[in-house]
């Protein structure tokens, strides 16, 4: 059973942010956030708005899927009781990839650039180094959006490699970054 507990940060412009847990009670709130998020941030985020069609229910299984997951993660960043960021982290699901695993965050438009992500990326990095099995973190990365990509790589994260055109926004494509982090004594050669 994955759970994180509660903490409590002060970040810039003195925004306190508590990250804990995302629990079957927020999957409401953590919908609005994610559409609010689609409509605000779509130039960075793979989903658009109108393929965003998930309901309550199917949000509240899909917590609990993780809750019920020893090595998968959802966090929220809470600030006056308002999701201003989500992460999620799921292990590999093979023998061969059980050491590694991909997340996703995203932090509402108006609280970037205030270290919610930093402090989500933190809370990760240190629950899967508690866990002992997970090993590499995994990312992809639209190629524009140059905050982000710094932001990880001040995190330890590096460059593994890009895949090309992988976005498509009506004409025009964006090449998607992959990177990574090695934790828990792996080393990269």
């Amino acid at each position: 059973m994955t759970t994180y507990a509660p903490e409590n940060h002060l970040v810039k412009d003195g925004l306190k942010v508590c990250i804990r847990s995302a629990e079957k009670q927020d999957a409401s709130l953590l919908i609005d956030f994610t559409k609010k998020n689609l409509h605000d941030s779509s130039e960075f985020l793979l989903t658009a708005l109108d393929e965003f069609t998930v309901t309550v229910e199917e949000e509240q299984k899909w917590l609990e899927g993780i809750k019920d997951s020893p090595f998968d993660l959802a966090l929220i960043a809470l600030a006056d009781s308002q999701i201003v960021g989500f992460l999620d982290f799921s292990i590999g699901h093979r023998r061969r990839i059980s050491h590694t695993g991909d997340f996703g965050v995203a932090v509402k438009r108006e609280c970037r650039n205030k270290g919610v992500g930093s402090i989500l990326l933190d809370a990760l990095v240190n629950w899967a180094e508690s866990t002992g099995k997970v090993e590499k973190l995994n990312l992809q990365v639209h190629a524009t959006n140059k905050r982000a990509i710094q932001l990880y790589k001040n995190k330890g994260f590096v460059i593994e490699g890009v895949r090309k055109a992988e976005l498509k926004y009506g004409d025009s494509y964006v090449d998607s970054i992959l990177m990574a982090k090695a934790i828990n004594g792996l080393k990269f050669k």
